[in-house]
């Protein structure tokens, strides 16, 4: 048998040959024995002396060296060192996890150290293991340590980690803004929050939350949390950074009324004035004129789940526990028994906060249009292929009324049911309500989660 290199030259003199050496195939032999080497004191070549405790753990020179420069120099370097290396501030059960990059290809990091597993990724370059890292926390945040997350995202500049918190941040903004995460944030955090265009909450949530947080400042640091000038300090720009404008008058002027020396500059105050009456001239200094949007939400049919409503049994009205995406919603055939065809109907869907008191409430139009509904076969109503979904937030209730153009139409009566678990903590509810005059079977929804 020829050996390979003769071949080689064969073919490239342009005689093509039949290649009998075999195809390699992956073994994990490899991997096998990088993990037996992961904190393995036998083949050990140089100790790590952790934290106060001086904790020894064991690792190897060239292992280290292939996968990050500072190790590299740290090793074979012109002032290269010999013996052990003392990280007197460094955590070793930290460590341990941090080493994990070097020997295994799956890590399995404890959350109790992530924040010092990102500062050792950082401090020894290896950039792609910080990704790891915040892709890892994401997959476990909870609301109380969603802001450190978001701290370190914007630390450590890790784009998709900085876009992932922010999505959260927005969707889940009234359950963050009363986490004890957010109440100890650093400033840095509250100034970039707020300069979010999508926060899912009324903004006098979002003046409130500013105020819980510049009066746990202020206890924090010893001082009057009931002195408006004292939250001043504490909130610096990030005041003017509140959509005053998107607040009604009568909210604001609550506000004011219990801090009532906020605003000490009679100008900033008719700039506040001038944006809540809507005045075309309008000239607003320093603070920012625009409402929040939804735009940061977008539909992605990669992403879309269907809630299934069983037996076809469902109701107009609906909520969800979790804030969702409504890309559309599939209606069963209107009546087998009736002689259109296609039937032209007035669709609304409306917006109203759940509340337990009696006051009531008018509800917000937030989709008003005419569709056609298929006597025959399903009708799917879309709104995701305009690219503005409707936002569905935890806090409000959802009413889906059809009114049909055509008088005499027989909708069908159906009986309803009270809720749907979608997922371990997504519950889709339908309250039952015995006014619905209006009704369409909607079989089921195309969600995305947020």
């Amino acid at each position: 048998m020829e050996s390979p290199s003769t071949k080689r030259k064969r073919f490239e003199s342009g005689v093509v040959i039949e290649d009998q050496v075999a195809t390699a195939s992956k073994s994990g032999f490899a991997s096998k024995i990088f993990r037996r080497q992961y904190l393995d004191e036998k083949t050990a070549d140089v100790y790590f002396i952790c934290g106060p405790t001086e904790e020894r753990v064991p690792a190897h020179k060239s292992v280290l060296s292939k996968a990050s420069d500072p190790f590299d120099r740290m090793f074979y370097g012109p002032m290269a060192e010999t013996g052990d290396v003392k990280l007197p501030h460094t955590n070793p059960d930290a460590f341990r996890d941090f080493l994990q990059f070097f020997y295994l290809d799956e890590v399995n990091l404890n959350m109790d150290y992530i924040v010092d597993i990102m500062d050792l990724t950082n401090k020894y370059c290896m950039p792609e293991c910080l990704v790891v890292c915040g892709s890892f926390w994401a997959k476990h945040l909870t609301f109380d340590d969603i802001c450190c997350a978001y701290y370190w995202a914007i630390f450590y500049q890790e784009p998709e980690f900085i876009e992932f918190c922010e999505r959260k941040i927005s969707a889940y903004s009234q359950l963050v803004f009363k986490s004890n995460g957010f109440l100890h944030c650093d400033y840095i955090v509250l100034s970039h929050i707020l300069e979010l265009d999508s926060l899912l909450c009324d903004e006098t949530i979002v003046f409130e939350a500013c105020m819980d947080w510049a009066q746990n400042a202020c206890v924090r640091d010893g001082l009057n949390p009931n002195d408006t000038t004292n939250l001043r300090i504490k909130l610096k720009d990030s005041l003017y950074k509140i959509r005053y404008c998107s607040m009604t008058v009568k909210e604001f002027r609550e506000h004011m009324d219990t801090y009532n020396d906020l605003f000490t500059d009679v100008k900033e105050y008719e700039d506040i004035i001038r944006m809540l009456s809507g005045s075309k001239n309008l000239k607003t200094g320093r603070f920012n004129p625009n409402p929040r949007s939804t735009n940061i939400f977008q539909w992605d049919d990669s992403r879309v789940f269907k809630c299934k409503l069983i037996n076809n049994n469902n109701s107009s009205v609906f909520s969800s526990n979790k804030p969702l995406l409504l890309g559309g919603f599939y209606c069963a055939p209107i009546s087998e028994a009736t002689n259109w065809r296609h039937t032209q109907v007035d669709m609304t869907i409306t917006e109203e906060p759940k509340t337990e008191n009696s006051e009531k409430i008018c509800p917000k139009i937030i989709v008003s249009k005419q569709i056609k509904l298929d006597a025959k076969e399903e009708t799917y109503v879309e709104f995701a292929d305009t690219g503005t979904p409707i936002i569905i937030r935890p806090e409000f209730k959802y009413r889906i009324n059809f009114k049909p153009i055509t008088t005499g139409l027989p909708f069908l009566i159906i009986n309803r049911i009270r809720e749907i678990k979608l997922d371990d903590e997504t519950i889709m509810q339908f309250p039952q309500e015995d006014n619905d005059e209006d009704r369409a079977i909607i079989k089921r929804f195309n969600f995305n989660r947020l």
